[in-house]
């Protein structure tokens, strides 16, 4: 059986739809369970939530007949990857948190497909129902270090785990969460795997919102290494985008993709302006994907992915106007009032959905 948690006003769960649940792919591996939807604003839904430790939407859990969890299914990969590792899950079935444990006891003796459960397990829902948050940062660095050479991107995805398990501890404590000694090693090798094509396609939700956090626990403002890092995390953007036709990356990710320059602009310059260019591109890419977006689910993703791209590159008022302007065209209106509601004036309510990426 497979429960998927989601929600109508909710961008991740409209991506989803558009990118794996309405290709075929995905259809015909659906005649293998039993698919179950749950609206997240029901209260069948909230109780069930709470039972399996729902903390975001889209949170996508595969059971055995018996209810034992196998996986959580990674959000924000392409088709292809996303039904091998429901392949994988279905044809195993079992859960990830023995797989876990045999790789602390005795990594070795893991094979392939136990890897890359490993690596595209949904990291970002687990809710602490496999790994307690207190050892993500050893846990990682342990698995991506124990994972095979010739896994190399999928490894590369528990390397970003690590990272970004690291970032998230150093900003909840006052402790620095890696030695000055292992925040040289990370940097060495996120630039190594900035560098092959086959990292960043198995990594384009790390590379799209990982940025901030990565690059700030690795280095400080103004240092040598924070400009090595900024540069090499462009170079994978630039790669990127000269390949997203055949990455098939969605409108959502090509405005991400630009809103990720952003931040790396304002990482590199605190205080400057962002260069007239980007904001031309971000202007440009805008406007062509909203003339050209016109499906329900996918136009809800871009637009939201463009407001967020103009409030990243601070064209705030743009981005009012634009929400506005959806307001008054939207079967779903409501959907737009969340962004607005994110960045506004007090006057509106604020409610957000957690993103599915993993930082």
């Amino acid at each position: 059986r497979d429960r998927y948690w989601g929600a109508e006003w909710c961008p991740p769960c409209a991506q989803i739809k558009v990118t794996i649940f309405s290709r075929p792919e995905f259809q015909e591996r659906s005649r293998l369970f039993v698919p179950v939807y749950l609206d997240g604003d029901l209260p069948s839904a909230q109780k069930l939530g709470e039972q399996f430790g729902v903390i975001g939407y889209p949170t996508m859990i595969l059971f055995r007949p018996d209810g034992t969890e196998i996986t959580r299914l990674p959000g924000g990969v392409d088709v292809e990857r996303y039904t091998s590792i429901l392949d994988i899950a279905l044809a195993d079935a079992q859960p990830v948190s023995e797989v876990l444990a045999a790789a602390a006891a005795q990594p070795e003796a893991l094979d392939d497909n136990d890897w890359r459960l490993l690596a595209y397990y949904s990291w970002s829902t687990d809710n602490g129902r496999v790994l307690p948050d207190d050892q993500r940062v050893a846990t990682f660095r342990a698995l991506a270090n124990g994972c095979p050479t010739r896994l190399r991107p999928d490894c590369a995805r528990l390397f970003f785990e690590y990272l970004g398990a690291a970032a998230a501890a150093e900003a909840e404590n006052t402790e620095a969460a890696l030695t000055a000694a292992e925040k040289s090693a990370a940097a060495e090798t996120l630039l190594d795997l900035t560098d092959e094509p086959a990292v960043l396609s198995a990594n384009v939700q790390n590379l799209l919102y990982g940025a901030e956090p990565v690059v700030g626990v690795l280095s400080a403002a103004d240092s040598v290494r924070r400009a090595e890092l900024v540069a090499g995390w462009r170079g994978a953007l630039d790669a990127l985008q000269t390949n997203s036709d055949e990455l098939e990356l969605s409108a959502a990710e090509r405005l991400n993709l630009i809103r990720a320059r952003a931040v790396l602009a304002r990482l590199e310059s605190p205080q400057g302006e962002l260069p007239a260019a980007l904001l031309d591109e971000a202007r440009s890419t805008v406007a062509a994907i909203d003339a050209q977006t016109t499906g329900s689910y996918e136009r809800q993703t871009a637009i939201n992915a463009a407001a967020s791209l103009y409030w990243a590159a601070g064209l705030d008022a743009e981005a009012e106007t634009m929400l506005r302007a959806e307001l008054e065209k939207s079967k779903s209106p409501y959907y737009f009032m969340l962004s607005l509601a994110e960045f506004a004036p007090v006057s509106y309510t604020h409610l957000r959905a957690h993103e599915t990426a993993s930082f």
